[in-house]
């Protein structure tokens, strides 16, 4: 899952990978920011059988797609039509050419994600902001549980704004704040990369499909 809870408990094992920071950083081929645009050509990859079960559940709900999952973003739906919107929208976009990966940088708030199988835990129940920055190679995952804030640092490897694929790994460190001071910072030793697959972006929402598989929903936060 996307919390910080589950990494930091992943962080504390004695295991070890190898290191991928040798890998080269791909660029952008053109300027990011809001001048640039950018076509999105999206790769899906085959549903799940729960993902296509969602789909079927959604399509019977006859709602529209995108204003569904704008809602979503706000208030709480049910999580299998969230999944199916998800679903039915990765499709449509992989035969479309959509403008907006340019604007991937930035804050986003995730706030629905299928990397969990359990129904109640893919709302998720705390406040997560996804912070890409790609001029820097710098990406951060921000999370707040209870009175502590956790900022989850990595690096951003490559930036396909053509295609979508943003691959990173959470590998700079973790520091722990309370009341935004930070008291104590841990130190990353197994973990991996990975690529999120944006397949659609506007000016409200993004949707994004994770290397370990899930989809995700995303709010921009700016």
């Amino acid at each position: 899952h996307v919390l910080a809870v589950p990494y930091l408990k992943m962080l504390a094992s004695s295991q070890r990978v190898a290191s991928v920071r040798s890998r080269a950083f791909k660029p952008a081929d053109g300027p990011i920011g809001p001048r640039a645009s950018r076509p999105i050509r999206s790769v899906r990859t085959n549903a799940t059988a729960t993902e296509t079960a969602s789909l079927s559940a959604f399509k019977t709900s006859g709602k529209d797609v995108v204003s569904f999952l704008k809602l979503s973003g706000k208030d709480k739906q049910d999580p299998e039509l969230v999944e199916g919107a998800l679903v039915a929208l990765e499709q449509a976009s992989a035969s479309k050419t959509k403008t907006g990966l340019d604007t991937v940088p930035g804050r986003w708030r995730l706030v629905f994600s299928t990397s969990t199988s359990i129904r109640m835990w893919q709302y998720i129940p705390v406040k997560e902001d996804l912070v890409v920055d790609v001029a820097t190679r710098a990406i951060s995952l921000e999370s707040e549980l209870g009175p502590f804030q956790f900022d989850i640092q990595g690096t951003i490897f490559s930036w396909d704004e053509a295609g979508g694929a943003l691959t990173f790994q959470f590998d700079r460190g973790v520091a722990i704040k309370l009341g935004g001071r930070t008291v104590w910072t841990v130190t990353p030793k197994n973990t991996k990369p990975k690529t999120y697959t944006f397949f659609y972006v506007d000016s409200d929402i993004s949707g994004a499909r994770s290397s370990a598989g899930g989809l995700s929903l995303l709010v921009r936060n700016p």
